[in-house]
């Protein structure tokens, strides 16, 4: 039976900034039962075209050429889950 990825994934220390024209979007993905660090993990920008995987430690780095609004975990075994993500206006 497939667990449900809402109860499992926490998104943690989600970190945005812009470097050039490049957005990075930073974080963890934990088990949100136990705290344990979730590798593995799919991450990407729907729409965009990039993606990446978590690390060991359930971190992961995703470099895009816009802003995303949303991103989308994946993991095998578990139902995907979307996450709203909020993107500060860069300073001038």
């Amino acid at each position: 039976m497939r667990a449900s990825l809402s109860f499992l994934l926490l998104l943690l220390a989600v970190t945005l900034y812009a470097q050039g024209e490049l957005t990075t979007v930073s974080g963890r993905v934990v088990n949100k039962q136990n705290g344990r660090a979730l590798a593995h993990v799919s991450v990407s920008a729907p729409g965009q075209g990039v993606s990446t995987v978590t690390n060991d430690d359930g971190e992961f780095v995703l470099k895009t050429q816009s802003r995303p609004s949303t991103l989308l975990f994946t993991h095998l075994g578990f139902h995907s889950q979307r996450k709203y993500v909020w993107l500060p206006v860069p300073s001038s």
